[in-house]
């Protein structure tokens, strides 16, 4: 019979020198140990209990695994869209919480639409379009709660003659933006589209832009007419972009309150 290398079983005393405790009440005794690893048949015994007990736990886990797979909720694959076109009167244009035009509504004959665009298209449409012209407009038609419909622009035509192309453009780069510091007073809260606090609107035309959250713990020590000072990155505009307010746009790093220097960012 080949002698078994006490060496060679080292990782298998590790790992089931617990067992042995629990199951056959040996003690810590080196010897004690050393006499059962010198057992060839009980050596095989917990060595096959001990490969079991591992195949059993790789079946369980796969088998969660396969059902958590199946469970998982399936991506819907998005349906054609189909390109419609909208014939009507330019009534008037939009701009977004940056003041910068972004969109227009359309009349047709029978709805009201909102068409958005990138706000560094607004120069370019709005030398071409003057408010009350009649115009095409190609695009897929998106409904919203509240009976708002807005159309996901494709194209504008004008006179018979295409003057914007959403395949064509390409985004431009970032404009650069430079840090700026000051000091006013809060003179309303500015809110977007879903009610949620975004920033102050300051009494020097200065608009601070921040996170939500944070904006909404500033308000618990700062209210309407509050004297603040102020650090942060002044928004430059993209080539092309319009501004239907001129006001400053800063995204706030930090804000002081009664001599408490906060970080909004």
């Amino acid at each position: 019979m080949r002698e078994i290398n006490l060496y060679k079983m080292k990782n298998i005393v590790t790992t089931i020198k617990k067992n042995l405790y629990l199951e056959h009440g040996f003690g810590h005794d080196k010897l004690e140990l050393e006499t059962i690893l010198l057992s060839k048949p009980k050596i095989k015994k917990m060595r096959l209990k001990f490969f079991l007990t591992m195949a059993i736990l790789i079946a369980v886990s796969f088998t969660g695994f396969t059902q958590n797979r199946q469970h998982a909720p399936k991506r819907e694959k998005k349906a054609l869209q189909q390109v419609t076109a909208f014939s009507g009167q330019l009534v008037s244009w939009t701009n977004n919480q940056d003041y910068l035009y972004d969109g227009f509504y359309l009349q047709t004959l029978n709805y009201k639409y909102l068409v958005k665009f990138p706000p560094n298209k607004a120069n370019q449409l709005m030398m071409a379009i003057k408010t009350d012209s009649i115009i095409t407009v190609k695009g897929v038609e998106k409904r919203y709660p509240y009976n708002q419909k807005e159309i996901k622009l494709v194209a504008i035509i004008v006179g018979g003659k295409n003057i914007y192309d959403s395949i064509l453009f390409k985004k431009d780069l970032p404009p650069i933006e430079e840090f700026f510091q000051g000091q006013a007073n809060i003179k309303k809260l500015q809110k977007d589209r879903r009610g949620k606090i975004n920033g102050f609107i300051l009494d020097n035309n200065t608009v601070l832009r921040m996170p939500a959250h944070v904006a909404k713990d500033l308000t618990r020590v700062a209210e309407i007419g509050t004297k603040i000072s102020y650090t942060g990155l002044r928004k430059g505009l993209h080539f092309g972009e319009v501004v239907a307010v001129n006001d400053t746009i800063i995204h706030c790093k930090t804000i002081t309150i009664n001599k408490i220097q906060y970080l909004t960012k």
